[in-house]
């Protein structure tokens, strides 16, 4: 036996479908109590199975990443402070990019589910130029807030443009018909 749901194309968007998806599932589940087997398909069906592997993906991949890291940065500068501050970097964006998020009512999708990794990648790149070049200038017999100063001096033009750059690479899928490429490039940007 098959029952066949077909929702109208104008009326339904992946949030809806995925919703749909639960509401089928609730409803076989109250009403067979698990005495029929069942299975879903079709393109409800396969939106919701991706939204769920990308929020397990996400939950599961993201600690990974930053105790990766955490470890790494450790391993690099051999400094407490300087483990903390590309994650503190992180945190802080992710924080904002997410807040953003709900401020704009947009919902996590697939896509925006590796956001968190992308501003891992930009924020661990241009943290560790900048720790990287603060021990030389310290060598070169420069008190701290002088060695940071010109750290910064010589460091944050090179990275300032590659971001820059990074964030004009995902404003252009901003142009993109599919939303929910459009909202991850806003956002990443």
């Amino acid at each position: 036996t098959s029952v066949v749901i077909m929702p109208s194309p104008q009326a339904v968007d992946v949030d809806r479908e995925i919703e749909l998806v639960d509401q089928v599932r609730t409803l076989v589940e109250k009403e067979f109590q698990g005495s029929v087997q069942y299975g879903l398909a079709g393109t409800p069906a396969i939106n919701d199975a991706v939204f769920r592997a990308a929020r397990s993906d996400f939950l599961l991949v993201t600690p990974i990443a930053a105790l990766v890291v955490a470890v790494l940065s450790f391993m690099l500068f051999r400094s407490w402070l300087a483990t903390l501050v590309p994650l503190f970097v992180i945190g802080v964006t992710s924080i904002w990019v997410i807040g953003l998020m709900g401020l704009l009512g947009w919902k996590m999708t697939f896509l925006t589910s590796a956001l968190i990794l992308v501003i891992m990648v930009v924020g661990v790149a241009d943290s560790v130029h900048i720790l990287s070049a603060w021990p030389v200038e310290r060598r070169h017999g420069h008190n701290p807030s002088d060695a940071l100063q010109k750290s910064l001096y010589k460091l944050l033009p090179p990275c300032l443009f590659t971001s820059v750059t990074t964030m004009a690479g995902f404003l252009a899928m901003a142009s993109c018909d599919m939303v929910p490429v459009r909202q991850f490039g806003i956002l990443a940007a």
